[in-house]
């Protein structure tokens, strides 16, 4: 029989989960403040890079209902037919940077209707993350009052996809290493 040492086993599982390359999408900024005629950047990258130019890169409205799409990239171009009219000829995706796996979104001249939570999602790679903007009237003055209440609650859904997934990963080995064990093929210690 074989022995692994805690040791040797926390190697071999980091090391597999290197190799397996998961790509995140990494928003660095999840909230943002901008002034009303503001041009806004949006950013959004993935961590390790991958080359988003022949992927599909959709920004959406994920605090509004059915998730309108703000800008979609797709088959190697934007596809303006799929965004809100809002958005149309005020929202432009850096294509140069999508081979570097920078999917920043500039939205030019926003108004208080901006406001909202933005979604980054790379649907071949099921990653996305989220940005809160909030966008100020001109010549508004802020106040010291609580701010107003959200009208839908803001969604983690990716964070908590990745969370449940690796629960599972972790389960699956865990599992995988007691039955293991118990059939004599490794011993530990």
């Amino acid at each position: 029989m074989m022995g692994i040492s805690p040791l040797t086993l926390c190697s071999v599982l980091l090391f597999v989960g290197t190799v397996t390359g998961e790509h995140q999408a990494v928003c660095p900024n999840p909230t943002m403040e901008a002034k009303q005629g503001d041009d806004v950047i949006l950013r959004c990258f993935l961590e390790p890079e991958f080359n988003l130019s022949a992927s599909t890169v959709d920004w959406s409205r994920v605090d509004l209902y059915k998730r309108p799409p703000v800008h979609v990239y797709r088959s190697k171009k934007d596809d303006p037919r799929a965004q809100m009219d809002r958005y149309r000829d005020r929202t432009t995706l850096n294509h140069k940077e999508l081979s570097r796996g920078n999917a920043d979104l500039l939205i030019s001249s926003v108004q208080p209707s901006d406001s909202g939570s933005y979604e980054c999602y790379i649907p071949k790679l099921k990653v996305g993350c989220t940005i809160d903007l909030a966008v100020e009237k001109e010549n508004q003055q802020s106040t010291t009052g609580p701010p107003e209440e959200d009208r839908e609650p803001h969604r983690k859904v990716p964070v908590a996809a990745v969370a449940a997934g690796l629960v599972v990963v972790a389960a699956v080995v865990v599992g995988l290493i007691v039955f293991l064990v118990k059939r004599g093929k490794i011993q530990i210690g």
